[in-house]
């Protein structure tokens, strides 16, 4: 492993165009006051975190990736490029109102410093209280002189300047303009009435969005920079009037000599001002040449390294997945010759989601984004039959993408197994027509099979019930399969039947293992595992022997244990198969899990010792599965209590509890525990052998 920590100085990272974000880019997520925190960092000069880049190298070239740090890259680039950011920032996170004059402007501004670094206040506003000014930003016109700062720049502190940045970034809308408001900055350098009417005017200092008639904050930054830079004055002294009336005139030029005097008269209004915001661009480009931030180069170095380095440093941040840093390779950014219509929608969906459709503005695809947009491929196709993801759960499904193609061609799903799927060649990336259309058809076949039909009715995928490494051990052991029978499409021949048959079988073992706790720990060493010792046979699979499902079902109504050990949520999984066993039908929104006696009536039995208690409300024997409006009829009553009330829905809530009119008293006692696990023990032991037997024949 090769990794170098070095420090550099802000100005560097914000102005380093070798810089790339990787092609997995999350949504923004730093909110106002992360951004406005920042800056006062900034000018306090407290540390600001470490970024890291993945550094890759491919022959002669070099790719620069910055894999950590971009929201505090882009929060320093826009205050470097426009400090009226600031403003905007601040008025969001401290919920600032327009003020009714500058003292309450400042004063606000003041306490939220205050509270940021925990100070006592230290205000200094230079104003007495008989100077309070009265202007609202609505009296504003452009041209009104009377908005002055009376405490000089260098009297102020380094947050003060922070201050006035803010103050005159408020923004100020024209009277009778309804378009687009200025703000106090641009409106006091908004010269064109005077100069020259010319394109280098335009494209130097407007924005090009309104037509050219506002000043743009970014350009006027960068203007006054290029400004400064160019007056060189002896012993670092400020920019005299007359040397920024000559600058001006020799860039653009006045329309004639009237002009000319007018503006010198503005000028002449407006220095103090202009001169103080100049002062203050100044110094934020000291305090980014001076400050530094910490960048750790990866280079040379396999996934896992550089996910374990990533999550060492950004203990408080959202980790990146293997999926994400493989984005930042130079060989998984190699180009995609061909790409089919199909799989040109998917990863159009996959950037939308992401927050970045601009990533593939000119249909420029990579070999990163099969992998990372298959899942959005296979939607419609029976994937979420085992992953139903929302459209927050981005990352996850990128992830998905890698670990189905690394399972089938590298027999595991860790990070290691995504690297080698470039160096094996195992998928020719110009052209995975084929590819996609077998894993359409595979996939496809489990919407049809009636076991995963029913558990689709209840809103549930294989792995919301089970664990991911289960979920991919099942699929990879089916597709292996499914290949070895010849790859059929549709379940109607011998070969299909087979396969439907043993998916049952899988399933069946696959949830024995999970409530088992056979999925703890290392999923990808038992799976793999798994994968090596299955040789691709066609017959039928050697089912679970249903002993070993009654001897579970026995020591979990018996000691509420699984192997010895106490029961924590397994017991969700089994209620879920257990409705699949009885063919009991959700309506295709989320099921609750109910308690057949609520958990309130139990709390008034006092025969019963409160640790005997907690094993008898929350045991299998007292848990049934509802649809979510039948769940919140029946909420914390008992089913005599509902029979009293003549409830509508109450032989519908009878039927998915397995319960038989004349036990409603029986299933409403608490004290009859003993007979309610009893019929319970024989409805599970009937569904694990005759009614699962149906499913095996």
């Amino acid at each position: 492993m090769a990794y170098s920590i070095k420090e550099i100085n802000l100005e560097s990272i914000v102005k380093d165009g070798n810089i790339e974000l990787p092609r997995f880019q999350r949504k923004s997520t730093w909110l106002p006051k992360a951004r406005i925190e920042l800056a006062l960092s900034v000018f306090k000069s407290y540390p600001i975190g470490v970024s890291i880049i993945f550094l890759d190298k491919d022959g002669k070239r070099v790719s620069k990736k910055l894999l950590d740090g971009r929201q505090r890259r882009e929060t320093l680039k826009d205050f470097f490029e426009n400090p009226e950011y600031l403003y905007e920032w601040w008025k969001s996170a401290s919920g600032y109102k327009t003020p009714n004059n500058v003292n309450d402007f400042q004063k606000h501004f003041q306490e939220k410093i205050d509270d940021f670094i925990q100070e006592d206040r230290y205000f200094d506003d230079g104003l007495n209280d008989d100077q309070e000014e009265s202007e609202t930003e609505e009296d504003y016109e452009e041209g009104d002189s009377s908005t002055t700062f009376q405490t000089s720049t260098d009297q102020l502190s380094e947050l003060h300047k922070l201050i006035e940045i803010a103050h005159f970034s408020r923004a100020r809308a024209k009277k009778g303009e309804t378009d687009k408001p200025r703000t106090g900055i641009t409106t006091i350098f908004d010269f064109k009435e005077y100069l020259t009417d010319s394109q280098n005017l335009k494209n130097e200092l407007y924005d090009q969005e309104t037509n050219y008639r506002f000043v743009d904050g970014k350009k006027l930054r960068k203007f006054i920079r290029d400004m400064q830079e160019r007056i060189s004055n002896p012993h670092d002294h400020d920019i005299t009037k007359s040397q920024f009336l000559k600058y001006i005139e020799d860039k653009f030029g006045f329309k004639n000599d009237e002009q000319k005097k007018k503006f010198q008269s503005t000028i002449d209004l407006n220095w103090e001002k202009m001169i103080n915001i100049i002062k203050i661009y100044k110094k934020i480009d000291e305090l980014f040449f001076e400050n530094r931030i910490g960048m750790i180069e990866v280079e040379s170095i396999n996934t896992a390294d550089s996910q374990k380095i990533f999550e060492l440093i950004n203990t408080g941040g959202t980790q990146l997945t293997a999926s994400e840093i493989l984005s930042a390779s130079i060989k998984w950014n190699a180009p995609i010759k061909r790409v089919s219509s199909d799989l040109e929608n998917s990863i159009t969906t996959l950037y939308e989601e992401l927050g970045n459709p601009q990533v593939i503005n000119h249909k420029k695809y990579v070999k990163w984004d099969f992998p990372a947009s298959l899942y959005f491929l296979l939607e419609n196709h029976g994937i979420k039959t085992f992953f139903n993801l929302d459209d927050k759960d981005v990352a996850n499904k990128i992830s998905i993408g890698f670990k189905l193609l690394a399972g089938i061609f590298t027999g595991g799903i860790s990070k290691n197994n995504f690297d080698l799927l470039l160096k094996g060649n195992y998928i020719n990336f110009d052209n995975t027509d084929e590819l996609i259309s077998e894993l359409k058809t595979f996939f496809s076949l489990f919407k049809q099979l009636n076991y995963f039909v029913l558990m689709k009715s209840w809103n549930k995928s294989l792995s919301d019930i089970t664990s991911e490494g289960a979920v991919f051990s099942y699929i990879l052991m089916m597709h292996k399969h499914w290949k070895a029978l010849g790859k059929p499409t549709t379940l109607v021949n011998n070969a299909a039947k087979i396969f439907a048959v043993n998916g049952f079988i899988m399933l069946d073992n696959t949830i024995y293992e999970y409530v088992s706790r056979s999925w703890r720990g290392s999923g990808d060493s038992l799976l793999k595992s798994k994968l090596k010792a299955y040789e691709g046979s066609i017959e039928l699979f050697e089912s679970l022997d249903k002993s070993k499902w009654f001897k579970m079902i026995d020591e979990i109504m018996d000691n509420y244990t699984i192997n010895g050990i106490p029961v924590k949520t397994e017991l969700n999984t089994l209620v879920y198969y257990y409705n699949i066993l009885t063919n009991k039908t959700g309506d295709n929104k989320n099921g609750e899990i109910d308690h057949i006696i609520p958990q309130q009536a139990w709390k008034s039995v006092a025969t019963i010792n409160p640790d005997m208690k907690k094993k008898l409300v929350d045991n299998l024997f007292n848990l049934a599965l509802l649809p979510h409006d039948l769940n919140e009829a029946k909420k914390d009553s008992t089913l005599g209590e509902l029979a009293s009330r003549k409830l509508h829905g109450l032989q519908t809530i009878l039927s998915y509890e397995d319960i038989q009119n004349e036990d409603i008293d029986l299933f409403s006692d608490p004290n009859e525990y003993e007979s309610i696990r009893k019929i319970k023990k024989e409805q599970y032991k009937e569904a694990f052998s005759i009614k699962r037997d149906k499913y095996l024949s």
